[in-house]
């Protein structure tokens, strides 16, 4: 015989299956009053379990939700345009974050960025901390990071930090958020690459809880050789490629014209930035960079290097060039709009120096990219778009230049697809991603 479904409006007392009485009295216990509704006809009685269960369920899955604080630390107008849609997916999740303002942010030779990402909607608070100067030692901004972050960690008990790449802003804050016993999410461990970023990037992951790669390869590294458990880690793609694959709406002219760019034809872009264990040779090194650009006789965009040790070595050469008398084929910037900048790349006909943007973004737009000197090492693909040269060689510089300038290649993958940020909110949401221990096991593979 069918038995009609209980209701809040039952006037008979049901008590529950005996397997399922101390489970039920223990949620409803933990239900708050006013979840307890009845009709004024109604005899208060035993409410329908099922009903009673998932009513429990939600309020504890919020409860456990509201006491989740995430705080997202951004160092860098580089790091930004990554952590971006990563902050996306956290709001989509937990509803709100927090956002760490630090580092070039907040330097106005750098554009203060910081405008930029007090843009981000969703954020519960942003916390602006001055973390350096113009050519800080390393040490220094540690310091001052420590001091900053510390504090916001406590006033605001944060749960889980998120961090991205290998800045030392992403390093120290590893490190505090370990001391102090909460989570730690990095976005884009596991690669391979010259440079102290390497150490820090590596120094992370031994912190990391929840590690977030982007490609198959960083995350064979982070589980076989650096310890990360495999359930911990996930291969989501570079974040930037979301932003990369968008279409904007905005043409070139129209760029050209909001920066003043004066070039009415084809550009390069050249990114050249300090490699911290090459401290004594980065003037030699930009002099040769810089010097060929100018034989070859092409325009470009400079794009001025990062606040690392050695950036005014760089810098003393890009002024001497923008003074002499062919500085109408260089334009400086110190900060674009990323999604400004994505429209220069995709239209550039040619990439040249040591940054990322050269290895990961420009052949994602099919652009070629000359690779100078170590500060790629080890992370740069097997791939056509990419050519290797050294730094302290001027005419194997031109001869890539030359062979090079204009080619368009096949959108390359191997670091993402477009589509992180959905990929990022999928694991996010699997059951007791923000349960873990930050107690942690290294792995060992047997």
């Amino acid at each position: 015989m069918l038995r009609r479904p209980l209701s809040f409006e039952d006037k008979r007392l049901v008590s529950p299956p005996p397997s399922r009485l101390s489970l039920l009295t223990l949620i409803l216990a933990l239900l708050p009053p006013h979840h307890l509704h009845f009709k004024s006809n109604c005899i208060p009685t035993q409410p329908n379990t099922n009903i009673a269960i998932a009513i429990a369920a939600s309020i504890i899955g919020k409860m456990a939700s509201d006491n989740l604080r995430t705080l997202v630390v951004t160092g860098t107008r580089a790091d930004w345009s990554k952590l971006q849609p990563v902050c996306r997916a956290f709001i989509r999740v937990l509803g709100k974050i927090d956002v760490f303002i630090t580092g070039m942010h907040l330097e106005e030779a750098y554009g203060y960025t910081a405008n930029l990402v007090r843009q981000l909607e969703g954020v519960d608070q942003f916390h602006m901390h001055k973390n350096q100067t113009l050519g800080p030692h390393q040490t220094e901004v540690m310091e001052e990071t420590i001091k900053g972050l510390a504090k916001v960690l406590r006033d605001r008990k944060i749960t889980d930090v998120v961090v991205h790449g290998d800045r030392v802003e992403a390093c120290t804050a590893a490190m505090v958020a370990r001391q102090h016993g909460i989570r730690l999410h990095h976005i884009e461990g596991g690669e391979l690459s010259g440079s102290i970023d390497e150490s820090y990037r590596h120094a992370v992951t031994a912190f990391t809880t929840y590690s977030y790669v982007c490609s198959a390869s960083a995350k064979d590294l982070v589980v076989k050789n650096l310890g990360q458990h495999p359930q911990t880690v996930f291969n989501i793609g570079s974040p930037e490629m979301d932003a990369h694959a968008r279409d904007y709406g905005v043409s070139l002219n129209d760029v050209k014209r909001k920066y003043g760019i004066p070039f009415a034809g084809e550009y390069g872009i050249v990114s050249f930035h300090s490699v911290t264990s090459e401290l004594d040779g980065m003037h030699e090194q930009a002099a040769y960079l810089f010097a060929t650009l100018e034989e070859y006789g092409k325009n470009f965009i400079v794009i001025m290097p990062n606040n690392d040790p050695g950036t005014d070595a760089i810098r003393d050469i890009i002024g001497k060039i923008l003074e002499g008398k062919r500085s109408d084929r260089f334009f400086q910037s110190a900060n674009i709009d990323f999604e400004h900048f994505s429209v220069l790349q995709k239209n550039a006909s040619v990439f040249i120096g040591n940054s990322s943007a050269g290895v990961r973004e420009m052949p994602f737009h099919g652009v070629g990219s000359i690779n100078v000197g170590s500060r790629q090492n080890n992370r740069v693909p097997d791939i056509p778009a990419i050519i290797n040269a050294p730094a302290n060689d001027a005419a194997a510089l031109l001869r890539a230049l030359k062979s090079f300038w204009g080619k368009k290649f096949a959108r390359d993958k191997t670091f993402g697809d477009g589509t992180a940020e959905e990929k990022l909110v999928g694991a996010l949401k699997t059951p007791g991603h923000f349960d873990r221990s930050v107690q942690k096991s290294f792995y060992l593979p047997g």
